[in-house]
């Protein structure tokens, strides 16, 4: 006995995975910093960056195996407020969600 394959649906589902694939592909991730602290408390955590940092882009925050987005929308040095920063500044920024040192921060770039 053989086993026959629906073809056209086999098609059907690669075309999509890989439409899909390209979908997700095409969002590019620029390394902004690493995270050196984090404040529980005020759910702000301390971010040493390796490129410009302004308020209102989106970032992904990845490590210690989860990863989520969010806009920028407070970045601090020494508490006074600032619109952006450049590569080699230490800003404080607030997080969504509770981040760990070591955590990456990437600029999410349509």
């Amino acid at each position: 006995k053989t086993i026959g394959f629906n073809y056209p649906k086999i098609v059907f589902l690669i075309v999509t995975f890989l439409f899909s694939f390209n979908l997700i592909c095409s969002m590019t991730k620029l390394l902004v910093g690493k995270i050196t602290h984090y404040f529980d408390k005020l759910g702000v955590g301390i971010l040493e960056l390796s490129d410009v940092l302004s308020n209102n882009d989106l970032i992904s925050v990845e490590g210690h195996g989860r990863s989520f987005e969010q806009n920028v929308e407070s970045l601090q040095i020494n508490k006074e407020k600032i619109a952006s920063a450049s590569k080699g500044m230490s800003v404080g920024l607030r997080f969504n969600q509770p981040v760990k040192p070591n955590d990456l921060v990437y600029k999410v770039i349509d």
